[in-house]
C-alpha cells in the first residue's frame, strides 16, 4: 500500500511539474507574441526535455530561440488586422520590399486557413504590403540559399488557397508588384492600385519559369496576346497602363487609395457573406465553360437563398 501511495505521489508530482511547464511555456509564447514575435514550433522541442526543472524554462527557451537553424524567434511576416467584418492581411517585410520567402508563405497559409473558418464573420479580405511596395516578388536570395518549403509546391498551393477563399479578396497594390508578387495579387478578386504602382512579370529576365499561376491567371485577366507580351519582354507597366489592359480593376491617385479600398471593402462586406461566397464558388467553377455548360452548372449547383435572405428582403423600402 505504501508503495502504491509512493507511486501515486510521484506521478502527481510529475503531473504538477508538467502543468507548471505548460503554464510557463504558454505565458512565454503569449509574452513574445504581444511584442510582435511568434515562437517557432521547433523552439518548443528542447523545452519538453526540461520538465523536471520548470523553473529554468524561460532561460532555456531564450537560449534555444537565439540559436541559428530550426530554432529561432520568427517575426510576424504577415500581419492580420480586423476592422468590423473586414480583415486585412499585410505582407510585412518592408525592408526588402516584401519579397516573398517560405516563412512568409507559411504564415500566409495559416491566416488563409483561419479565414476559411470565418466565412460568416468576415465579409471581405484585403491583402496588401507594408511600406513602399505590395511585393517585389520571390525573394531571389531565398532561391540562392536553397528553399525548404514544408511540402512540394507549397507556395503555389498557398496562393491557390487564397484564390479559393470563400470570401471576396481585394488586392491593395502600391509600389512594386512584380512576378511572384503579381502572382499573389492575381489570386485576389478585385485589384486596386495606386497611380505610382508598377507591375511586371520578370520570370524570363531571371531565367525562371512560372510555378505560382502566372500562365493561367494572367491571360484570364489581360488576354493571351497581352500576357505573352508581358511575359516575353519583362516590361514594367504603370498602374494606368495596367488599368487600361484590365490587369487591375481600379487605378487611383496615391492619396485616394486607402479611401477607395475601404469603400469597396465596405460595400462588399455590407452584402450577404452567404451570397458572396456562393457567387464566388459558381464563378470559379464555371470559368472556362461554354455558356450552355455554365448555365447548366448554375442551375444544378446554386444553393438558393441564405438564412439572412428573409430579413434582407423584409428591409426593402424601409429607412435605416
Amino acid at each position: 500500500m505504501k508503495q502504491k501511495n509512493s507511486r501515486s505521489a510521484s506521478r502527481d508530482c510529475r503531473l504538477a511539474r508538467f502543468s507548471r511547464l505548460a503554464d510557463c511555456l504558454f505565458a512565454f509564447r503569449a509574452q513574445i507574441y504581444n511584442h510582435g514575435f511568434e515562437l517557432s514550433k521547433m523552439a518548443a522541442a528542447p523545452i519538453i526535455t526540461c520538465a523536471a526543472r520548470p523553473v529554468a524554462i524561460l532561460s532555456v527557451m531564450l537560449r534555444a530561440a537565439r540559436r541559428e537553424g530550426n530554432v529561432h524567434i520568427m517575426s510576424k511576416l504577415v500581419v492580420r488586422h480586423d476592422t468590423a467584418n473586414i480583415s486585412t492581411l499585410t505582407l510585412n517585410r518592408p525592408d526588402v520590399l516584401n519579397a516573398l520567402n517560405v516563412p512568409m508563405f507559411e504564415q500566409l497559409r495559416d491566416h488563409v486557413a483561419a479565414l476559411r473558418d470565418e466565412v460568416h464573420k468576415v465579409g471581405c479580405v484585403i491583402i496588401t504590403g507594408a511600406g513602399k511596395a505590395f511585393s517585389a516578388g520571390h525573394d531571389l536570395k531565398d532561391i540562392q540559399n536553397g528553399e525548404h518549403p514544408p511540402e512540394r509546391h507549397f507556395q503555389a498551393k498557398t496562393i491557390q488557397a487564397l484564390a479559393e477563399l470563400p470570401i471576396p479578396v481585394i488586392a491593395r497594390i502600391t509600389g512594386h508588384c512584380y512576378t511572384g508578387g503579381l502572382e499573389l495579387a492575381l489570386a485576389a478578386d478585385v485589384l486596386i492600385a495606386s497611380r505610382s504602382a508598377k507591375l511586371a512579370d520578370t520570370h524570363s529576365k531571371w531565367g525562371l519559369t512560372p510555378l505560382w499561376g502566372m500562365t493561367q491567371r494572367l491571360p484570364r485577366r489581360v488576354g493571351l496576346s497581352k500576357a505573352k507580351e508581358m511575359m516575353f519582354t519583362s516590361h514594367i507597366y504603370s498602374a494606368e497602363e495596367a488599368e487600361r489592359m484590365g490587369l487591375v480593376d481600379i487605378c487611383v491617385d496615391d492619396s485616394e487609395l486607402d479611401r477607395t479600398v475601404e469603400e469597396m471593402a465596405g460595400r462588399i462586406a455590407a452584402n450577404s457573406s452567404y451570397s458572396n461566397s456562393a457567387i464566388k464558388s459558381l464563378l470559379t467553377a464555371t470559368d472556362g465553360m461554354d455558356m450552355e455548360a455554365g448555365l447548366a452548372y448554375e442551375l444544378a449547383h446554386s444553393p438558393g437563398a441564405g438564412k439572412d435572405a428573409r430579413e434582407r428582403i423584409a428591409s426593402f423600402g424601409k429607412k435605416k
